[in-house]
């Protein structure tokens, strides 16, 4: 019985969710809108955008080695982020995971993969952090050892609610190393939802190097992008 309900349900369609077409029951983002997002400007596919010169004039780097996007924050895939994120909606966040699942990244080894934390007082609010999440759904396609070496010592402010300078202030003093861990000459590969300035990534790399890290890099699922051109 059990059988045949799974493949009733795996017959069933259901509506995409980039364009509200009938798609598989077990594919929210049908072929067709895959196939043209995968081939769209907009698409990286994990590229290192500070080798753009556009994240060069906008995004503070001074610590990173890398950073790794999937795509440029625009709809809908910034849609489904901010559903989930916001709304903790399953729906975006199933999409999400089967959007990494079919693009998955192919990236150099690294020692330690690691989100970027949320203070509890939020966490408690939220009751999820969306990079933990990504970084549970990127790690089986990274080399490297998922660990929780940071803690978040403050709430700070929305850093989507600050303009470039505010950021900077809002994260002094706002991060530490776990004592549970030594980063001492390992590359450590960090993961956040989405990037705009780099001001919180950053903020934790420079902490990260002063610590010992050998080279720190950054992945994200978007890129926010600022034209500074």
């Amino acid at each position: 019985m059990d059988r045949i309900l799974s493949h009733i349900k795996n017959k069933t369609p259901s509506l995409c969710v980039f364009c509200d077409a009938n798609s598989h029951a077990n594919k929210l983002v049908c072929d067709i809108c895959f196939q043209d997002w995968y081939e769209h400007s907009d698409f990286i596919h994990w590229g290192d955008i500070l080798q753009f010169s556009s994240a060069q004039n906008s995004i503070e780097a001074s610590g990173l080695s890398s950073v790794y996007c999937l795509a440029e924050h625009q709809p809908p895939f910034s849609q489904l982020i901010t559903q989930y994120k916001y709304k903790a909606d399953r729906i975006a966040q199933s999409a999400l995971s089967q959007i990494i699942a079919a693009a998955p990244p192919k990236l150099p080894q690294f020692d330690i993969i690691s989100a970027v934390p949320m203070h509890w007082t939020r966490l408690s609010t939220r009751g999820f952090n969306q990079a933990q999440w990504i970084a549970e759904q990127l790690s089986p396609f990274i080399d490297a050892q998922l660990l929780p070496i940071l803690q978040r010592n403050k709430r700070t402010k929305r850093q989507a609610e600050l303009d470039a300078k505010e950021r900077k202030l809002n994260l002094q003093s706002a991060f530490t190393l776990n004592k549970d861990y030594s980063v001492e000459g390992l590359s450590i590969l960090l993961v956040d939802d989405v990037v705009t300035t780099g001001s919180t990534i950053n903020t934790i790399a420079q902490l990260l190097r002063a610590q010992g890290a050998k080279q720190v890099s950054a992945i994200t699922l978007s890129w926010a992008k600022l034209d500074h051109e």
